[in-house]
């Protein structure tokens, strides 16, 4: 199976556009603000309930939109 990398800065830079905080966004996502942060600081990997937050947060947002293969 092929790795992603998430692309962390466009999905910051998505957050800030949309919400008004982390905490909201993480709500939006159905995750804990803990767990975006440490993803968003690449302090852990994003999981399946990650990415299917991300994608039901941003709906017009495709997978390959903020996962990137490696070079």
């Amino acid at each position: 199976m092929s790795k992603y990398i998430l692309d962390a800065e466009m999905l910051t830079s998505l957050i800030k556009n949309q919400y008004s905080s982390l905490r909201q966004a993480s709500r939006a996502m159905d995750i804990h603000h803990s767990y975006l942060c440490k993803v968003l600081n690449k302090k852990q990997e994003p999981g399946k309930k990650f990415i299917e937050g991300v994608l039901a947060a941003f709906k017009d947002l495709k997978f390959e939109d903020i996962f990137k293969k490696p070079n």
